[in-house]
């Protein structure tokens, strides 16, 4: 789902907190929407946070190489979990043999606390009530009959009508 939502540029993310399959209430908005959103993040986003970290920490030699073993390892896909770029960064930096212990160990802590800053386009997520299912909310989300009545209420006062 999350590549999706990236490749079409999405802002909002429409979904339900639920829906029925095999007599069973599958949490639509749990089990697909809050992962997509919390646990990928585009490829060019991350890869250009690593990037701004190699560079800025070390020699330009070493953050190239780092960079492009990681981007070669994270080739063709869309979005990454945060900790695949963490464990091929892993991998690459095994192989440098020059670069102290405590400077490595810096370095992953500084690209992990970047990584986390690093999010999608979603601004918001409209959840419709189907199965009346609890969820965890968020600050991007809204419930869909919240914001019809708002919409309502508005339109009624633009036209000066009131609700009896």
């Amino acid at each position: 789902m999350s590549d999706r939502l990236h490749d079409a540029g999405a802002k909002v993310v429409i979904t339900a907190d639920g829906g029925y399959r095999n007599a069973e209430v599958v949490p639509y908005k749990s089990a697909y929407a809050d992962p997509a959103l919390d646990n990928y993040v585009p490829r060019p986003a991350a890869l250009k946070a690593l990037s701004e970290t190699l560079q800025a920490r070390l020699p330009a030699e070493v953050a190239a190489r780092l960079e492009a073993q990681v981007t070669d390892a994270v080739a063709g896909e869309i979005t990454l979990e945060r900790a695949d770029v963490m464990r091929e960064l892993g991998l690459a930096l095994e192989r440098e043999r020059d670069t102290a212990p405590e400077i490595i160990a810096e370095l992953r802590t500084t690209v992990a606390s970047e990584l986390a800053n690093v999010g999608h386009a979603v601004e918001h997520v409209i959840v419709v009530r189907y199965t009346g299912n609890d969820i965890v909310e968020h600050s991007r989300d809204r419930w869909s009959h919240n914001l019809v009545s708002e919409v309502e209420s508005a339109f009624l006062a633009d036209a000066g009508v009131t609700r009896s």
